[in-house]
């Protein structure tokens, strides 16, 4: 995940850099990546978070049949 954020942002980087882009606007780019990735890895953290407890409740019943 790690590898694939730092290619997206140096792609992003070497755009900016090639179609003469202002540092204004490669940051304002970096920081869209940035927080676009840290929703991504929210809503995994939610997701997972869900099916844990979804097999907890499964399990208790299974149990307690």
């Amino acid at each position: 995940m790690k590898k694939r954020l730092f290619a997206f942002v140096a792609i992003v980087l070497l755009i900016g850099v090639l179609t003469g882009c202002e540092k204004d606007e490669i940051l304002e780019a970096y920081n869209y990546a940035i927080q676009t990735a840290g929703d991504y890895i929210v809503v995994a953290g939610q997701i997972q978070i869900e099916l844990d407890q979804i097999r907890f409740k499964v399990c208790c019943a299974q149990f307690w049949k």
